[in-house]
């Protein structure tokens, strides 16, 4: 089994998420989502706010993190995955969520589209419906 394995780092610039074994690897790509088993062809790719999702090898149970922009370096056994943030389903709070998403729209609706605010608000909500789709995601898969 031990050759079917890919290594994946998972890294924000707060702290190492994950490191070690695993299975596969679902990636939220900016040209659209990717998945990466061993001996996957080597190459480079942007992230964008998304659903990241691993198999790791031990337990074999999936994990669905909601991720910010990053980058992905794959190789044949490893995967390195340099993001602004992760969080994982236990730190998801989808009742909350859906409140900041809905505060978030109704301050964007007030902007113009011109205003430098209304930019960020737009990210703050693409990674807010992020967090709700990881979690209508996982909560299927359990």
């Amino acid at each position: 089994m031990a050759e079917t394995l890919l290594h994946l780092d998972v890294i924000t610039p707060d702290r190492r998420v994950f490191s070690g074994a695993m299975e596969d690897v679902l990636l939220p790509g900016v040209e659209g989502e990717f998945g990466v088993l061993k001996g996957h062809t080597p190459f480079l790719s942007g992230l964008d706010y998304g659903v990241m999702s691993y198999t790791p090898a031990e337990g074999g149970k999936k994990e669905f993190y909601i991720i910010g922009q990053g980058y992905a370096e794959v190789t044949g056994a490893k995967v390195i995955v340099l993001i602004e943030t992760a969080r994982s389903l236990v730190e998801l709070d989808v009742e909350q969520a859906q409140k900041d998403k809905e505060k978030l729209q109704e301050r964007l609706a007030k902007l113009s589209p011109e205003d430098p605010e209304a930019e960020r608000i737009k990210k703050e909500i693409r990674v807010t419906e992020a967090l709700i789709k990881v979690a209508s995601t996982s909560s299927k898969a359990a």
